[in-house]
C-alpha cells in the first residue's frame, strides 16, 4: 500500500518542473515582458510568469516578518525573475538510438 500511495503522489513530480530566471537589476519591466513574450513563442516553453521586484519586495514583505526593518533599505535589493515552465515533452529524457 505504501508503495501505490508513493507512485500516486510522485507521478506527476516530473510536470512541477520550474526554472527560475534572475534578470539583473538593469532590465528593467520591459526587459522582463519582451524576454517572456521570446521565450513563450518557444516549442519547448508551457508557460512564463512574469514576478516583479516590486511584487517579490511586497511578497517578502509580508511573509518574512522583517516588515518595517525593510524600510532602512536604499532600494529594492530584488531583480525582476520570470518563472519558466518548459513543456512535458522537453522534461522527459530522450532515448538513446545506438
Amino acid at each position: 500500500m505504501l508503495l501505490q500511495n508513493s507512485r500516486a503522489v510522485t507521478a506527476h513530480w516530473n510536470q512541477a518542473f520550474e526554472l527560475s530566471v534572475y534578470l539583473t537589476k538593469k532590465a528593467g519591466a520591459e526587459r522582463a515582458t519582451a524576454l517572456a513574450k521570446q521565450l513563450r513563442a518557444r516549442a519547448d516553453v508551457a508557460e512564463v510568469r512574469i514576478i516583479t521586484a516590486e511584487q517579490a519586495f511586497a511578497d517578502f514583505r509580508e511573509t518574512s516578518g522583517f516588515g518595517k526593518a525593510l524600510d532602512v533599505l536604499d532600494a529594492n535589493p530584488l531583480p525582476n525573475t520570470l518563472i519558466v515552465t518548459p513543456t512535458l515533452a522537453r522534461v522527459r529524457p530522450r532515448a538513446r538510438r545506438c
